[in-house]
């Protein structure tokens, strides 16, 4: 059987859809071959937040095209019930991940690593986390969550505890391809 590189984002969404088991979708993720000027069409920027531009969204999956000027950043929440690969496609991002104190209150930083556009990153549905663009100018990611992120959970641990609430995840920008 002969494998063919993907070489449009049509495409990509075509074979995530006939993806039959959990880690096969990683396997079509690596035989991406597409230039970023075939996903520019997408790129929506916003000066005060990231934009999140939804590519396509099934019961299985759902694959996002993440727009981010310098300096902006998630607050620190996981993907609920999804497992998610990350992939800047232009610039890089810095991926900081966390875990719940012993005693519950608090969030322990365990990594901060940059994400390069030859990398993929991977989280599991427990992975509390956020991520930066602390690269020098615009980022975009190609985020794929395997069933689509319906709600997450936000953590904000300012104040010496961490005080968490979940927050319904809709996207207005589904292009479907």
């Amino acid at each position: 059987m002969i494998v063919k590189n993907i070489n449009t984002p049509k495409e990509l969404v075509e074979e995530l859809k006939q993806v039959t088991s959990k880690f096969g979708y990683f396997e079509v993720l690596q035989r991406m071959d597409i230039t970023r000027e075939k996903f520019e069409s997408y790129f929506t920027w916003n000066d005060q937040n990231y934009t999140r531009n939804c590519l396509a969204r099934t019961e299985n999956f759902e694959l996002m095209l993440m727009c981010w000027e310098v300096g902006q950043e998630t607050l620190i929440h996981d993907y609920g019930e999804a497992m998610a690969w990350i992939h800047p496609i232009k610039g890089s991002l810095k991926e900081e991940r966390y875990l719940l104190s012993d005693n519950g209150t608090g969030l322990v930083k365990v990594s901060s690593l940059g994400v390069e556009t030859s990398e993929f990153s991977f989280l599991h549905k427990t992975g509390i986390h956020k991520y930066v663009n602390d690269y020098e100018s615009r980022t975009v990611s190609l985020h794929l969550y395997v069933k689509p992120v319906i709600t997450r959970k936000i953590y904000d641990c300012s104040e010496g505890f961490c005080k968490t609430w979940t927050e319904e995840c809709t996207d207005s920008s589904i292009a479907v391809l």
